[in-house]
């Protein structure tokens, strides 16, 4: 292919993205240009694109037409979004993309309302013949406290997340059992264990209760699937242990040939009618049943993992806005990935600066 594909990449600060940069520049098949914004001005991914912008935040109104203008301007065919927050704003507006050429490679808005709630999908999930965690959703604090206490708490740990959210906020394991002091003097103040008085002396001071998912509590290991659809057809689904994380983010994971976790990105593919992009996350059960936990309608902060095991799907997104078949070759598996701090430099004036 002669021309530039123009390639509009959101979120270009999140953490993610110079690996899904890196991702589009290791093919050779076609000349992409890469356009990168963010509501942050200093963001790490424009050092990286060939144009960039600064973007209103995605719950404004003028946050689409903005996204719109930019993907006229600069002769985009395909956005890749990588920021949470945006995604429903945009499955809104995916036919005003469409209609100007610009492919959206995500679920439509009512998939996508799913998707981005843990109460729903797990409801979902459940219905389409997929392991989930017990769970219940808390409205006010004595059912945070009924809830709690039916999943075994105190005598059992007890998993509490907001039903949207990303990126492990709002996520506390109550645990009685935690020796407080060991966590006070051993654990980063960023830790996620709790018990239940802590986290209702918080909400206590809340105008309004935020509803809480009450969750049982999955011990075993966790797992990220990356995987693409076809308007409710899967494409293909490369399973992730994730070995170390570090504030939601794997630095050490493992591509791995997990049969159960194919078949139920299948089924939750097709029984919720997913299309492009979606990752999913589970974690085994004390029985060592893999349990969805949550999902990520959107490319995930480690893709490039898949990349590397043989699965580029950033650019395999591309070539599906161009019309072009889809075939997914040979998966390394036992492929890994250790991640480590990069970094860049920049002069007094913001300029990148070599070194």
């Amino acid at each position: 292919m002669d021309s530039e594909v123009g390639v509009l990449i959101t979120g270009a600060g999140a953490p993610g993205a110079p690996g899904i940069i890196y991702c589009l520049n290791q093919q050779g098949d076609m000349r992409l240009r890469l356009v990168g914004v963010d509501i942050d001005e200093g963001a790490v991914g424009f050092s990286l694109v060939d144009n960039h912008y600064v973007i209103p935040q995605p719950e404004t109104d003028e946050f689409i037409p903005k996204v719109l203008d930019i993907c006229e301007r600069e002769n985009i065919r395909v956005i890749l979004p990588l920021v949470t927050r945006e995604l429903i704003p945009l499955s809104k507006a995916k036919k005003d993309f469409n209609e100007r050429g610009v492919y959206l490679p995500i679920s439509d808005e009512d998939v996508m309302k799913v998707l981005n709630d843990k109460h729903k999908l797990s409801v979902r999930a459940k219905e389409a013949g997929v392991s989930v965690p017990d769970f219940r959703l808390a409205t006010n604090i004595a059912e945070l406290r009924a809830y709690a206490s039916e999943l075994g708490y105190p005598d059992r740990p007890v998993c509490i997340k907001p039903p949207i959210s990303n990126g492990m906020r709002g996520l506390r394991i109550l645990d009685e059992n935690k020796d407080r002091l060991e966590l006070l003097l051993s654990e980063k103040p960023t830790g996620v264990y709790s018990t239940l008085d802590e986290v209702i002396a918080i909400l206590e001071g809340a105008d309004d209760f935020p509803p809480y998912l009450v969750m049982e509590y999955l011990p075993g290991e966790e797992y990220t699937i990356d995987a693409m659809a076809d308007k409710g057809e899967m494409v293909v689904s490369v399973p992730r242990l994730r070995q170390r994380i570090r504030s939601g983010i794997s630095f050490d994971a493992r591509v791995v040939r997990d049969k159960r976790l194919i078949e139920m990105t299948r089924l939750l593919i097709e029984g919720l009618d997913i299309d492009g992009v979606c990752g999913f996350q589970f974690r085994e059960s004390d029985e060592g049943t893999p349990c969805l936990i949550e999902s990520n309608p959107r490319l995930q902060g480690t893709v490039i993992l898949t990349a590397g095991a043989g699965v580029n799907i950033p650019y395999l997104l591309v070539r599906m806005a161009l019309g072009e078949k889809i075939e997914v070759g040979n998966i390394k598996w036992g492929m890994s990935i250790k991640r480590y701090w990069g970094w860049f430099f920049f002069d007094k004036d913001g300029s990148p600066y070599p070194f």
